[in-house]
């Protein structure tokens, strides 16, 4: 009985997921979109790495970490959108972003 517990794991393990068997079917991930997707995360890390001394507006976080203010925004968006990210308030015409504390920390 033991003996087949471990060949039915073995089995199990040899067993490909469907997720690996669609990649298979389309030739894997492009490499286009592996660059394109380590771009995006690096742009995100540099917003949020911008916002860890200060809350900021667009316009500034901008000029801070050297990017337009669209790519910036749109940015800002996702953060904010997943959590990352809140409005705290406004200043003039701009609302200020800052990370959102993380709930361990705010203890």
């Amino acid at each position: 009985m033991n003996e087949e517990k471990k060949s039915s794991k073995e089995d199990r393990k040899k067993e490909k997921k469907p997720l690996d068997v669609f990649r298979e079917s389309r030739g894997g991930v492009p490499k286009e979109l592996t660059r394109w997707h380590t771009a995006q995360n690096k742009i995100r890390k540099k917003i949020m790495e911008g916002l860890k001394e200060e809350p900021m507006t667009v316009p500034e976080l901008s000029k801070k970490v050297d990017l337009t203010t669209n790519t910036v925004f749109w940015h800002l968006m996702a953060l904010k959108k997943y959590g990352f990210v809140v409005e705290v308030q406004d200043k003039g015409d701009y609302a200020e972003y800052a990370l959102k504390e993380d709930k361990e920390t705010s203890k």
